[in-house]
């Protein structure tokens, strides 16, 4: 996965410098290729479909599922790849710690598959977590599981754009993640919407996941806000953007 990175910065400097125009997904980005090709770059939002996530509160979970959430009274939800960049591990050993530190039901729901599956398992059941925890693979579909937990965390080393984090955000879930390039720091506006730690840090990710459980009224009044600031990542506002973007460099030709 890294030698695929490394060779897809490679292209990227390469071969971008010969376009007319250049978008990124997030201003982070923006500023790297703004750097490193000294070109002028736009930035537009991942589109994301705000009102069909909102009406996914409304789908039934199946009875399995449904059974999962009903084990523990407080429901922490991560989505994604079973890779390294996502780092389940470190949310896994954060979480034995909280369960540990609070007098709390507390689950762990896992929505994803991936390369790591099998060791993650592992780690679960040698943490003694197998009752705690909930691996339920991958989903088309993940917002009517987001939707019915209690706080969303990203653990991930690194991103492009976490789309999720915009998905949970307009269902109104309490959001942690870390301090990854990059998205996440945009997304919740330095923390102004959802708690930041730093990259890789077990200690801190634990500190804020038992915080926002225990300042639970507060947690959910960021995610409240948050959701009524999504207009640009609304995939109608990201069309009109794109449009805009397109006249001009139509008139520029």
């Amino acid at each position: 996965a890294d030698r695929l990175r490394s060779l897809s910065e490679f292209l990227k400097k390469r071969f971008y410098r010969f376009a007319s125009l250049l978008i990124a997904n997030s201003e982070e980005l923006a500023q790297t290729y703004r750097s490193q090709l000294n070109k002028d770059v736009s930035v537009v939002r991942n589109p994301i479909d705000i009102s069909l996530a909102k009406r996914s509160v409304e789908e039934t979970l199946s009875a399995l599922d449904l059974e999962v959430f009903e084990r523990s009274e407080i429901n922490i939800i991560s989505v994604g790849r079973l890779s390294a960049q996502k780092n389940f591990a470190l949310l896994i050993d954060a979480f034995a710690e909280v369960k540990s530190a609070l007098d709390k039901n507390i689950g762990l729901v896992i929505v994803g598959d991936g390369p790591l599956k099998t060791k993650l398992e592992a780690k679960v059941k040698h943490l003694g977590l197998c009752s705690d925890v909930s691996f339920l693979g991958y989903r088309p579909s993940v917002l009517p599981l987001v939707s019915r937990a209690d706080l969303f965390v990203l653990s991930s080393d690194y991103e492009g754009m976490p789309n999720v984090l915009v998905e949970a955000a307009a269902v109104q879930v309490p959001i942690i993640s870390t301090r990854c390039p990059s998205g996440p720091v945009e997304i919740l506006e330095g923390g102004r919407y959802g708690e930041l730690v730093p990259v890789g840090e077990r200690v801190e990710l634990a500190r804020a996941i038992k915080w926002a459980l225990t300042n639970y009224d507060e947690s959910v009044a960021k995610a409240q806000r948050l959701a009524q600031n999504l207009e640009e990542y609304d995939i109608e506002n990201v069309r009109k953007r794109y449009m805009e973007i397109v006249e001009k460099l139509h008139g520029e030709l």
